[in-house]
């Protein structure tokens, strides 16, 4: 029997996965979230966790259901 690997993602790696999937670039989403470039990379990198309201922000603007998040 073959066990099923299930990735470990972090948030950031969601994060990142969820703005790539809706073709949104880092610079794209900076605006839409009211932070710098710098910051969305720090939320995907998991340098800065992201307030509910920026999480809330990237589910909206790339479609992705919050819970997933």
């Amino acid at each position: 029997m073959t066990t099923a690997l299930i990735p470990d993602w972090t948030i950031g790696d969601r994060l990142a996965k969820a703005r790539e999937v809706a073709g949104i670039s880092i610079k794209e989403m900076a605006p839409i979230l009211g932070v710098s470039r710098n910051t969305v990379s720090n939320y995907e990198h998991g340098h800065t966790r992201p307030t509910r309201a920026v999480v809330l922000a990237y589910a909206a603007s790339s479609g992705v259901d919050i819970h997933w998040l």
